[in-house]
């Protein structure tokens, strides 16, 4: 999804629309302020390209740098897995319904998450928490796959909601697919 973000940023550059970047990560906030020149490009992407997934999602504490920017009407495109703890998340997606941002919500999940199929494994790690958990393919298979089809559509109807675009993307999804369908669905919402 690196390369989606990096598509959908030259396209809004191409435009001269202003692009910026925030990564909640490992319970810190990057912040790229949002610029229209040609070598902010460049430095987004290597920002972009050096980012590595990690740990806890970042307190709200830390969101000050997102909300004393510019207070105009953004379009802001979030990229997540949608796991949550408190629903810190959801909540900072309502701080940013509330100021009346348009956002484009793409969440990403690994097609082995999607049919439950961790073959050979005995347990899986939570990369944010460290939390190892055991699993029986035959007796948590059908449970598995309950749940997780109740988490996406908890959190599908939450965007729908909000008037949020949400598009469930699985990591192995070719990225021009899931940018015509961005674009294809932008171009509705603005029709």
């Amino acid at each position: 999804m690196t390369l989606c973000a990096a598509c959908l940023a030259y396209l809004a550059n191409s435009q001269g629309d202003s692009i910026g970047l925030y990564v909640f990560r490992d319970g810190d906030l990057f912040s790229l302020p949002c610029r229209k020149d040609h070598q902010h490009l460049s430095r987004f992407f290597y920002q972009l390209e050096n980012i590595k997934p990690a740990g806890r999602f970042t307190e709200p504490i830390n969101y000050k740098d997102i909300f004393a920017g510019t207070h105009k009407r953004e379009l802001l495109i979030f990229i997540t897995d949608f796991y949550e703890v408190n629903k810190e998340i959801s909540g900072l997606l309502n701080s940013f319904v509330a100021l009346r941002h348009e956002i484009m919500l793409f969440h990403l999940m690994g097609q082995n998450e999607m049919e439950f199929n961790f073959k050979g494994y005995q347990a899986v790690e939570d990369l944010e928490t460290g939390q190892v958990v055991a699993i029986n393919h035959q007796a948590d298979g059908e449970l598995y796959k309950q749940k997780l089809q109740a988490f996406i559509e908890e959190k599908r109807v939450f965007s729908l909601n909000k008037n949020i675009y949400y598009r469930l993307t699985s990591l192995n999804e070719p990225v021009d697919k899931a940018l015509r369908d961005f674009i294809n669905q932008r171009n509705k919402l603005k029709a």
